[in-house]
């Protein structure tokens, strides 16, 4: 299965493609790898709209099976409203590709991440080899799918 990644960090989208199974798999970088939200006015509403149409082009171009997002979820009590505003719209860019979108805590990923260590070693070291480090979690979120559809 091929699964592209999302961690949203701040501002900005990070993605990477897994395409594999649970104890094998290979890492594909797309380009870019971090996505910015646009800001190209003062109107929100059309920043939204233009980062929504870079997400749909992005995931089109990607051809994965299905997205995975690291939920929002931030402090003590609720995620950042920049966060939730991404976390939608990656979640709007799947549904015009007709993919199939899947959140995932922080806590699932995690466990995916110790998980991984016993069940995919080879795919392990080519994840903690990426280059931009910051796409790591990325990575393990589209790993945590491989493992629970496994």
């Amino acid at each position: 299965m091929r699964v592209l990644g999302i961690d949203i960090q701040g501002a900005n989208v990070i993605a990477i493609i897994v395409d594999g199974t649970r104890t094998d798999g290979v890492i594909e970088k797309i380009e870019p790898t971090r996505l910015s939200f646009p800001q190209i006015g003062p109107d929100e509403a059309d920043n939204l709209l233009m980062f929504e149409n870079q997400l749909v082009a992005v995931i089109s171009q990607a051809k994965p099976d299905r997205v995975a997002i690291i939920k929002a979820i931030g402090g003590m009590y609720s995620a950042s409203p920049i966060k939730v505003k991404i976390e939608c719209l990656v979640q709007l860019a799947a549904k015009r590709n007709n993919v199939r979108c899947e959140l995932r805590t922080s806590q699932s990923v995690s466990k995916a991440q110790k998980t991984i260590a016993k069940d995919g070693e080879n795919l392990k070291m080519a994840i903690e080899g990426l280059d931009p480090k910051y796409a790591q979690r990325a990575a393990y979120c589209a790993w945590s799918v491989l493992c629970a559809n496994a």
